[in-house]
């Protein structure tokens, strides 16, 4: 007889953040000129740690001119397609697609954009890039490049004479351009395409120009601020070195002026002043009467916030750093319509616009000026015995929900990238306004020794820059060394061992991209059997021989309503339904469930699909399964639910599978069982006997379509190894599972809970569900 197997793993860590609000307002009792240690209390070393593995290096672009010809590596982002590719800009010009930890070139933007491309500093060239929340439907992504003045007309033209830090009037530096791509295959890995200008800002002067541009990760389709794309902006630079003023335009509190804040558009309408992108209608400043003030902006006061990102977890705070000038770093919290102060206040001070190296404490009534203060900061400690620069300036992460160290789950992780060169990590939950949090210094690991991250670069300075993957899993970029390194477990992580396990693959066969009903899917095969895993509807929906039948029921049904249950059948995860009426007030699955929902999706390094649910409302957890064939020619499917957001919770799984009705089942039974026969009807039959055979450790059973008028069964073993196994013409399809921790928790009156659950459905759709 032929067998097929499928094998299920599962794990339930219980991860939990919880999150609370007060608010504070600042007030002070004193003037006094402040020159140093503003913040007494040192930033300790945290008991985490985390390591950090060599993913590939982006090659030289650097002349014989540069003293450091490493690729200047500024951003590392996925598309959102659930291809698992990652992009990575090199401000020189090329923008990198990254398969399988191979770089290749993907675009040259410089090139594409022509001769005016001006990277004539370190904070100028090709900076930012960001893809549109559909970019997998509609390949559209968006670019930040430094221009010369010659190559366009600034929509932002700086209105304002400019001095040099010797009095004298200089012309402005360049012009930052932002720019639309849209390829005409959005899964290629070399980009072919159209482009069109957005938006073009005039910079004063050749550092602090625009910043990183981004999409809210947690706007659904719908949503407000779903397509809405976010600019952050700096305050248009100094006068030169040594700066003798800050701000010397004083943008960061024009409000006619998009320097210095955080801009917010719409790429897809029309109502700007060029008529190239929309102006939201929600805007902060949009009514506010005054026509000077720009309606672009939503966020103003801000020196250098080049960094910002949304928690994708918890309640999704949007965290903005911005760095500082002579003292102090600054994390904030996102805030429509706020006012974050620069250059009349740093971190929470006063700060003198014409002495950088002096601040206030704020003044009594500082309340009525309605500021919007930083959430954590640290400030400028030089070591003792420095004699040379010594740079400090903060640049910002994200928080950590990825599955790989659970110890830093709900960690916003940032670092300085200066001279400084620590990373840090403080919990989201403690960043709330009108508080201080806590920062700690970050351990690192390079293989078994700890080092720091100034130590692995080998250079002055680090200017570290931190990415992110499709699956939570955070990065580090340097552009001092070119290289692209992945934040891993420590060896003093818990999960280490598994890391480590991992890296020996057993898995065998081939992952490929391609169509199934319509729909993008993932077929795993290794030559003889083959599964076909949908992320669009989180679902195995093909397992069979190559060629041969399916054995997973698909339904008939296209497309379900709103408060329909989207059965389409084949291999899936449900939430078990002890949970439904208290969340849903309703006998029936809460929305959305893990299955029927669109996850992500990403080919492994050890050639293991992983599929990564959103965070299910009303359980705050989500689901993550991996997929791979072993050698033995088994699929497995390892499980993971992890919790994420509110109050601890009692999860109770079903780990489902339909298949199409088969000639006859069997069933593993406990010989020591609890129950008589060794099993327990749920539903028992009605005017029939499905019973074929009962021994001591196996039931054999035979479907019940078409024998009675309830046509339906349900059966529960309480047995310690979980075995199903369906025949057909000749062929048996075995699914067994395997737990760390959890079971069914519903039994019999007086007996034990159910790891397995076999239910025998003769309706219409003629499905039998093994769980």
């Amino acid at each position: 007889m032929k067998k097929m197997s499928i094998i299920n793993k599962s794990t339930f860590p219980y991860l939990i953040c919880s999150a609370f609000f007060a608010v504070l307002a600042f007030a002070s009792i004193s003037s006094a000129q402040i020159t140093k240690n503003l913040i007494p209390e040192l930033v300790e070393k945290s008991k985490l740690s985390v390591g950090l593995e060599e993913v590939v290096k982006i090659p030289d672009s650097g002349s014989d001119k540069d003293e450091n010809k490493a690729a200047r590596l500024n951003l590392l982002i996925p598309p959102g397609d659930g291809s698992g590719r990652l992009f990575v800009n090199d401000m020189r010009g090329k923008l990198y697609v990254i398969v399988d930890r191979t770089a290749t070139v993907y675009m040259d933007v410089k090139s594409l954009v022509g001769k005016g491309f001006h990277d004539q500093s370190g904070q100028q060239g090709f900076s930012y890039f960001v893809f549109h929340p559909e970019f997998a439907k509609n390949g559209i992504f968006y670019t930040v490049t430094s221009e010369d003045k010659d190559t366009g007309t600034p929509d932002f033209p700086v209105t304002k004479p400019i001095f040099n830090n010797k009095g004298k009037r200089i012309a402005s530096s360049h012009h930052d351009v932002i720019r639309e791509w849209k390829p005409t295959n959005p899964s290629a890995n070399t980009f072919s395409g159209t482009m069109r200008e957005i938006l073009r800002i005039e910079e004063p002067y050749p550092d602090h120009n625009t910043g990183q541009l981004a999409f809210n990760p947690n706007a659904k389709p719908g949503d407000a601020d779903y397509g809405m794309l976010y600019i952050a902006v700096a305050d248009g630079g100094s006068d030169g070195f040594p700066v003798s003023d800050t701000d010397p335009l004083d943008n960061g509190q024009d409000l006619g002026t998009p320097l210095g804040k955080m801009l917010r558009i719409n790429p897809f309408g029309n109502n700007s002043a060029n008529g190239k992108y929309g102006i939201p209608a929600d805007n902060p400043f949009v009514d506010d009467g005054d026509p000077k003030t720009l309606d672009e902006i939503w966020a103003y006061g801000l020196r250098n916030p080049h960094r910002f990102s949304w928690d994708t977890g918890g309640d999704g705070k949007m965290l903005i750093v911005d760095t500082g000038q002579a003292f102090i770093e600054e994390v904030n919290l996102g805030k429509k319509g706020a006012n974050y102060g620069w250059g009349e206040r740093e971190g929470t001070w006063v700060v003198d616009e014409n002495n950088e190296n002096v601040l206030y404490e704020l003044p009594k009534n500082d309340r009525d000026f309605n500021y919007t203060y930083p959430v954590a900061q640290y400030d400028h400690k030089i070591p003792l015995g420095v004699t040379e620069f010594y740079g400090i300036a903060i640049t910002g992460g994200f928080v950590y929900r990825g599955n790989a160290i659970p110890e830093l789950l709900g960690q916003y992780i940032f670092a300085d990238f200066g001279s400084d060169a620590r990373f840090f990590h403080v919990p989201v939950d403690e960043l709330v306004e009108g508080k201080q949090a806590t920062i700690r210094e970050l351990r690192l690991f390079d293989g078994k020794k700890e080092r720091s991250f100034l130590e692995m670069v080998g250079k002055k300075r680090t200017d570290v820059r931190f990415g992110i993957d499709e699956a939570g899993e955070l990065y580090v970029t340097s552009k001092q060394d070119g290289k692209v390194r992945k934040i891993v477990p420590s060896p003093e992580s818990r999960n280490y061992q598994n890391k480590v396990q991992s890296e020996v693959s057993t898995a065998v066969g081939t992952i490929t991209r391609t169509v199934y009903d319509g729909r993008t899917v993932f077929r795993l095969s290794d030559g003889r059997t083959e599964a076909v895993v949908v992320p669009e509807i989180g679902r195995v929906m093909r397992y069979g021989f190559v060629g041969g039948s399916n054995w997973l029921w698909n339904s008939s049904q296209k497309s379900y309503g709103k408060n329909e249950w989207k059965n389409w059948g084949g291999d899936k995860t449900w939430p078990a339904p002890q949970l439904w009426p208290a969340i849903t007030q309703r006998n029936w699955l809460p929305e959305p469930a893990w299955d029927g929902n669109s996850h992500k999706a990403k080919i492994l390094p050890n050639n293991h699909l992983q599929m990564t649910s959103e965070v299910a409302k009303g359980f705050g957890a989500r689901v993550v399964r991996e997929f791979w064939f072993e050698q033995n020619g088994d699929f497995a499917i390892a499980q993971t639910v992890e919790k994420v957001k509110g109050e601890p919770l009692l999860l109770s799984i079903w780990n489902v599978t339909q298949i199409e009705p088969p000639d006859a089942m069997f069933v593993a039974l406990n010989s020591q069982s609890v129950y008589k026969n060794n099993f327990h009807w749920f539903v028992p039959p009605k005017n029939e006997s499905p019973i074929v055979q009962i021994m001591p450790t196996l039931l054999q059973v035979r479907p019940s379509v078409g024998v009675s008028e309830k046509n339906s069964y349900k059966i529960g073993t309480d047995t310690s190894v979980i075995a199903v196994a369906a025949v057909k013409d000749g062929v048996a399809m075995i699914e067994k599972a395997s737990r760390q921790d959890g079971e069914y928790p519903d039994g019999a009156a007086g007996g034990a809970g159910f790891p397995v659950k076999v239910y025998n459905s003769g309706d219409e759709e003629k499905k039998i569900m093994p769980s």
